[in-house]
């Protein structure tokens, strides 16, 4: 049904055109159409900025696996003895975790007012400005750090339920 609006609609403007103004070609475009390409570039931007955060937290994710694990290989002895002396398993969970959250706390409030900053900036370019508010920073900043715990989680639990005396066998 559009299709055959618009030849319609090139048809009647085209004759109306050549009335006017014969010696000079007809030329036109549609507002829409505009509207398209001028949002066509930004269409672009939302696609590579979503494959490039996927592939950031997919390394983030990877770098917080090796870090966690790291850290329980060198710290095998001292967990089988807090087991050996009655730490419970959560407790070795959390200790385990507490660092690393605490570091993804810390990023957090140092990237907030970055993050601010640029997308203020880039908001600025649009006819229509929306505010930023206070809840989307703070809604990042718990999933990343529920991302966080659940990766880390993994490896703490996989420690802190491990036979103690086999970690200190080891040693």
């Amino acid at each position: 049904m559009s299709d055959i609006r618009t030849s319609c609609c090139r048809k009647i403007i085209g004759v109306a055109r050549q009335q006017i103004v014969p010696s000079t070609p007809f030329d036109y475009w549609f507002l829409n159409e505009s509207f398209n390409n001028l949002y066509k570039s930004e269409h672009q931007f939302q696609q590579d900025f979503l494959y490039s955060s996927i592939l950031a937290i997919v390394l983030a994710v990877l770098g917080i696996f090796g870090l966690i694990t790291f850290s329980v290989e060198q710290r095998t002895k001292e967990i089988g003895i807090r087991k050996v002396l009655g730490a419970s398993s959560l407790k070795v969970a959390i200790l385990l975790s507490q660092d690393f959250l605490k570091l993804a706390l810390l990023a957090n409030i140092i990237v907030w007012p970055l993050a601010w900053y640029f997308m203020h900036k880039w908001l600025e370019d649009f006819a229509n400005r929306i505010e930023i508010r206070l809840w989307i920073f703070i809604a990042a900043g718990a999933i990343a750090i529920l991302i966080a715990m659940f990766t880390i989680s993994f490896k703490a639990m996989k420690a802190a339920f491990a036979n103690p005396v086999n970690n200190l066998r080891s040693e």
